[in-house]
């Protein structure tokens, strides 16, 4: 074993590295998975980039003496724990995987690390959310092309074990959920158009401790696709979790139990990459159905978010100038946007400009916050105060059109028009629109199409966001994502929209189930659905967590929900 120390200065903060270790028995199953990509492979260089502790490189070795190993690491106590668990077995250098030895060239530098033999497999946990040694820039002129708009660290990682790796290599990776959300479209485009994805799995939360954000796991064959590639996806419910950490079940019991195939040109087709792992292939009729209409309709809408403030109200003011700012969720260092002051957020004087009630004077205003945001109801909870310096209020304009608010936090989706003038927070989208002249009707419309039952069934299999989390969210690109058809005048979806409208406005005035079914059957009627498509609707409300948002949202029977078209 050797260990190599680079000149560049090292990071020792976990924090700051994105460090999560790995579980035993997350990390076993990682190495299972391995062994399965290399099966052709008799010896060979085995590789773990941010190797922390040595957890990964140590199931390798306890499986199989075969394989050559290698590990890098920022950390200095990660790289010592390493060596101590590894007990000589890997070559372990603490230094920049991104940029080992220093050179402009990456393959250059990585050759030079492991004297020209190239890795016939990468296994890694690698960092997420991690301050990187280099600007964008740089990891663009090392050859990074993921570095570009807002990207993670683990992106950048998986990247270099694409490039790292021989052809016809394997690569296990354990990423973050976020994987799946539109921010990180150009990974997901990459990977569809270069390499042949084995496996994706969506475990879920609770594997790693104190860390509440949903698991993934990448089996990756490094050959480019051909049309007949298909991707094992599977899905860990809470059951199943549950049963994997008290050992009454093993992943590979969930393998054999959970796992369906799906062509990968499916995700690659996509336009917006998705991976729609919940979706089996013979769903994908129904959902092209649902999806063939689109065109642009948020094109009719300007968007945009309420106060930039929580629900709480809470407030500091600057020592300098006495200009108020949202309070930090913890205690740091910040800076006055309006005079450029630093000051640490507990010396300030605090605040809450938000109550629940109280306030009558004229500079108190109606506040909408997330929770006040149901499916077709909002209701204002909240009275904010509207005059203080330094808090962005948006424009009046903002507020006083009617509008389609939805809340960003949350399963689901829900919306709802508001016609009351009263402000919203942060966690509210607005929708209203662009032109003063559109038709009157098209903001009712849009609704009544957002809040079916239709487009649940759609965000869950898309999205897969079918379960709880710590911090479930839409975002406002997911939402224009949505396929709302965006009808054209003088053709029969035109008049089918019209009526959806009508029945919305009716919906509004008696909240009734039947008065809520006759939207639904017109939107069933819109997208071209047949019975048996709206019995898969309700099927995939049945198949979700019991979660209030949907949960209301089931029918004692299919035949509640019919099409219509007028």
């Amino acid at each position: 074993m050797s260990m190599r120390r680079k000149k560049r200065k090292v990071v020792t903060h976990a924090a700051n590295l994105g460090a999560f270790y790995t579980p035993p028995v997350l990390s076993e199953w990682a190495g299972s998975l391995l062994f399965k990509l290399l099966s052709q492979f008799d010896e060979g260089n085995i590789v773990d980039p941010a190797c922390g502790d040595g957890a990964l490189l140590q199931v390798v070795r306890k499986s199989s003496r075969r394989y050559s190993l290698t590990g890098l690491d920022f950390d200095v106590d990660a790289i010592r724990k390493a060596s101590d668990n590894l007990e000589g077995a890997a070559n372990l250098i603490c230094g920049d995987a991104l940029q080992p030895n220093d050179e402009p060239d990456i393959l250059d530098g990585w050759a030079r690390l492991l004297d020209g033999r190239e890795p016939i497999g990468v296994i890694a946990n690698p960092p997420w959310g991690a301050h990187l040694n280099q600007s964008p820039a740089e990891l663009r002129g090392l050859g990074f092309t993921l570095a570009q708009g807002q990207f993670d660290s683990f992106e950048i990682f998986i990247e270099l074990a694409l490039k790292i790796t021989r052809r016809g290599g394997g690569i296990v990776l354990i990423v973050p959920d976020s994987i799946f959300q539109p921010e990180h479209k150009p990974l997901r485009a990459l990977l569809c158009s270069k390499v042949r994805l084995r496996l994706i799995a969506r475990l879920g939360e609770g594997f790693f401790d104190n860390v509440y954000r949903g698991t993934v796991v990448l089996a990756i064959e490094n050959s480019p696709p051909d049309q007949y590639t298909k991707v094992g996806c599977m899905r860990l419910n809470k059951n199943w979790r549950n049963s994997i950490q008290d050992g009454s079940h093993t992943f590979e019991d969930a393998e054999k139990a959970l796992v369906h195939f799906v062509y990968q040109s499916r995700f690659q087709n996509d336009l917006h990459k998705r991976f729609d792992i919940d979706l089996s292939e013979n769903e994908t009729p129904r959902i092209s159905l649902i999806e063939r209409h689109v065109d642009g309709w948020t094109g009719w809408l300007t968007s945009s978010r309420g106060v930039e403030l929580s629900k709480s109200g809470n407030v500091i003011y600057c020592p300098n100038c006495s200009k108020a700012q949202p309070q930090p969720k913890s205690v740091r260092l910040v800076y006055c946007p309006s005079c450029n002051h630093r000051f640490f957020s507990e010396t300030a004087k605090a605040d809450s400009i938000v109550v629940k009630d109280g306030r009558v004077s004229s500079n108190w205003k109606p506040l909408i916050v997330g929770e006040d945001v149901d499916r077709y109801l909002a209701t204002p909870s909240r009275l904010i105060r509207a005059d203080v310096d330094g808090i962005n209020y948006k424009s009046e304009s903002t507020f006083s059109h009617r509008k389609i608010l939805v809340r960003k936090t949350g399963v689901g989706i829900k919306a709802a028009i508001d016609e009351s003038g009263a402000l919203t927070n942060q966690v509210v989208f607005l929708y209203r629109m662009k032109r003063a002249n559109a038709p009157v009707f098209l903001l009712d419309y849009f609704l009544g199409v957002l809040c079916s039952r239709v487009m649940l069934a759609y965000h869950l299999k898309k999205r897969g966001e079918n379960e709880w989390r710590s911090h479930p969210y839409l975002t406002q690109r997911i939402i224009s994502e949505l396929p709302v058809p965006n009808i054209q005048e003088n053709t029969w979806q035109w008049n089918q929209a019209i009526a959806i409208a009508k029945a919305v406005k009716q919906r509004a005035a008696s909240s009734t189930l039947d008065a809520d079914l006759f939207v639904e059957r017109l939107v069933a009627g819109l997208f071209g659905l047949d019975e048996s498509d709206c019995d898969w609707v309700l099927k995939v409300l049945d198949d979700a967590q019991a979660l209030e948002p949907i949960r209301t949202l089931r029918l004692s029977s299919p035949t509640m929900l019919k099409p219509i078209i007028v």
